[in-house]
This record gives structure tokens, C-alpha cells and sequence, in this order.
């Protein structure tokens, strides 16, 4: 795939705070986009405007062979430059991280992290260090930890075993949507047992907001972001939930716009970035609020 374009197209922040953003998780729900489709969709964003805000490609583990397949039938694997970066999806558990590696050991594919749900007896250090070992120091290693395991005491075993926390912040029922205060107290929790995390699930759009045809209400992941700089700047627990809750901009633009370059990198790497199934949504919001400047538009 072409390599990414070397002009920034991030204003008003620092551009790292955007860089490798978007997670391609394509083929879930509730894009559900066939793998040939989020190949060829890959490579036309590769060569986008906005090609700095891509991640790795998302994809389950017992779908990696599909995804070579995909790469190579397409044509896609010919005009690579380099291997796909992936994050490979481990929906069995600790059990599977070995399989999903000796998948991914492919030519055309980088692995970079590999996830995995994480039950509530799994959240010891000495059995997470293990799965670590299986994963190549390359890689990172991402947990999901389930609604019955208390984050707050889970996320230190976490930073003990040297692997990263996921959040689930949404699905396909309404049920699926995490509170606020849930959410801001995992990101408190996070930040404070300096545990990088990735989201993923129902964040499409930058702000919090009601989705008009289910009614259900979306988080955004401009409000993660800030959240997470409000927390590592000691913010207390209730103006973290603010910003989780927010739906005007304005304060979460507040807190983005006055990171400089170290604040925004450190932001970035305790909020590694988040899984969605569109590319174009999230980047329609961030040019919306005057974050991205498309070249030529004499922004």
C-alpha cells in the first residue's frame, strides 16, 4: 500500500495526537464489510488526504488467512510497499494468544498487538506475564476487561505484567453502552496505574452524542482523549466525568488545543487509539470541528 502522505493534515493540535488514530476495524459490526471489500476500502484510504490518521487493520484471528487471501486475490499484496500492520482479535481468550501468533506470522502482515477478553480469575500478573511471553516484544498485548472485573484493581495487576487494557465502549444493544461514570472511572483508573488502553465499539463520532435512528447514546472519542489529558493533568474524578459526558465542544476542544507536543504525546500513549468500522465518519467529525485541513482547502 502507498506510504502515508508526509504533510500533516492535522490543525489546531499537535498532529500526534491524531497520528494513527483510527483502528480499521471494517469488518465488524456494525460495518460487517467482506474481507475483500475492507482490502481494497484499505488501500484507497492508504492514499487518502488523511492517510496519517490510519491505524492497523483489526482482524479476528481465525480470519487471518482470509485476510492474506484478500490481500493476494485483490492485488493489493503487489503494490505493498510493506507488510500490513494488524491487530489480531483473540475472541477465546488467554487460551488462543499462541494460535492467534503462529497465524500471524505472515510476510505481507506486521502484527502489532494482539487482543483478548480478559474473565475475572484471569486478572492475576503472573498469569498475564505468561500470555505476554507468548507474544513478541514487537507486539503489544491488549485485555479486555469484562463488566464483572473491578478495573481499579485489575488495571495494576495489568501495568505489573506489562500488557495494555481495552474498553468496550459500545455494541449493537443499548445495553452495551457503558455509563459515564464507568467510563471516567476506568480512564482515571488507567491513567493512574499508567496503563495504556485502546476503546473500541461505538465510536464513530468525536463528541458523545444520541444516535437519531436507534436513540441510543454514543460516547466519542475526542471526549476519551481529553478525559485522559484532564486525568493526567489531576484532574478529580468528577471533571473527568464532565468531559466523558460532554456534548458541546467547546470543553473538550478546550483541553485538546492547549496540549503542547509532549502533552499530546503523552495523552497518545496512555490512550493508544480506537477501533472503527468506518474511516470516513470519524474523519467527516474531525474536519467538522476544524481539526483536519483536507490540501487545497486553504484552511
Amino acid at each position: 500500500m502507498p506510504d502515508p502522505a508526509t504533510r500533516s493534515v492535522v490543525v489546531g493540535v499537535p498532529p500526534v495526537l491524531l497520528g494513527g488514530l483510527l483502528d480499521d476495524a471494517a469488518t465488524f459490526p456494525p460495518g460487517n464489510a467482506s474481507v475483500d471489500d475492507a482490502v481494497q476500502a484499505r488501500e484507497m484510504h492508504a492514499a487518502a488526504w488523511f492517510a496519517e490518521l490510519l491505524g492497523p487493520v483489526v482482524v479476528r484471528a481465525d480470519r487471518v488467512d482470509a485476510l492474506v487471501d484478500a490481500l493476494s486475490s485483490t492485488g493489493v499484496a503487489e503494490r505493498m510497499v510493506a507488510p500490513l500492520p494488524v491487530t489480531v482479535t483473540v475472541p477465546q481468550g488467554l487460551t488462543g494468544v499462541g494460535d492467534a501468533v503462529r497465524a500471524a506470522r505472515r510476510s505481507v502482515l506486521r502484527a502489532v498487538s494482539y487482543e483478548v477478553p480478559l474473565g475475572a480469575g484471569d486478572a492475576d500478573a503472573e498469569v498475564l506475564r505468561t500470555v505476554r511471553m507468548l507474544v513478541p516484544a514487537q507486539a503489544h498485548v491488549h485485555v479486555e476487561l469484562s463488566g464483572h472485573v473491578d478495573a481499579a484493581a485489575a488495571l495494576p495487576e495489568l501495568a505489573r505484567a506489562g500488557v495494555r487494557a481495552k474498553l468496550r465502549t459500545g455494541g449493537t444493544s443499548a445495553s452495551a453502552f457503558p455509563p459515564v461514570g464507568q467510563v471516567a472511572r476506568f480512564v482515571a483508573a488507567a491513567v493512574a496505574a499508567r496503563v495504556p488502553f485502546k476503546a473500541t465499539a461505538g465510536l464513530h463520532n468525536a463528541l458523545r452524542h444520541r444516535d437519531e435512528d436507534t436513540g441510543w447514546v454514543h460516547h466519542g472519542f475526542l471526549n476519551l482523549m481529553a478525559a485522559t489529558a484532564a486525568a493526567q493533568h489531576g484532574a478529580d474524578l468528577a471533571a473527568v466525568e464532565r468531559l466523558v459526558a460532554a456534548t458541546d465542544p467547546g470543553p473538550v476542544l478546550e483541553v485538546l488545543q492547549a496540549l503542547d507536543h509532549a502533552g499530546a504525546v503523552a495523552v497518545r500513549h496512555a490512550f493508544t487509539g480506537f477501533g472503527t468500522c468506518s474511516t470516513v465518519e470519524p474523519v467527516e467529525d474531525l474536519a467538522g470541528l476544524g481539526l483536519l485541513a483536507r490540501p487545497g482547502s486553504g484552511a
